[in-house]
């Protein structure tokens, strides 16, 4: 009678389990950072970027960006940049609608030149991918004979380019 309840306890754990490992989430849409156009501010000229299909609350981005020309004779690297951010505001503060809207004006030398921003981003791993990482850390725990742990956060580039007109480009 004890091993048909624990059979049955075990079934019940591992059925559930076994659906969350198999089943494949729908493919989430990634992420970009979209040319929105370019603005004067006192200081200097910039081309402002937005990001589109950001819909997680807990991406972060980093402030400091990769910047690159295209010449005739290909991309040049600019030095590294910190953009200004724009985010819409009423008198209270950040409007609800637009609090998770922000607006990245990247310092330019010319708006001749097609310009490409390259900025790392971050956000939590799924909940799959959070889960297999958990198991490591269980596994290497139990063989370091102490605690280890890895990170549960995700860190990738997004792209985002100016358009200045119809070129061609290798």
């Amino acid at each position: 009678m004890k091993k048909r309840v624990t059979l049955l306890v075990v079934t019940f754990i591992a059925i559930p389990v076994i659906i969350f490992l198999a089943v494949k989430p729908p493919p989430e849409r990634p992420l970009s950072l979209v040319f929105a156009g370019f603005t004067n501010t006192p200081a200097r000229t910039e081309a402002l970027f937005w990001f589109s299909n950001r819909a997680r609350l807990d991406f972060t981005w980093n402030t400091t960006l990769e910047l690159s020309r295209w010449t005739p004779t290909g991309w040049v690297h600019d030095a590294q940049v910190t953009p200004s951010v724009y985010t819409p505001q009423s008198p209270s503060g950040t409007l609800p609608a637009f609090a998770a809207l922000d607006l990245l004006g990247v310092p330019l030398t010319t708006t001749n030149d097609p310009v490409r921003v390259v900025l790392n981003c971050s956000q939590l791993a799924t909940l799959r991918r959070r889960f297999q990482i958990w198991v490591v850390e269980r596994r290497e725990s139990f063989r370091a004979g102490r605690k280890v742990e890895y990170s549960h956060y995700q860190d990738f580039d997004v792209t985002g380019e100016t358009i200045t007109a119809r070129q061609t480009r290798p």
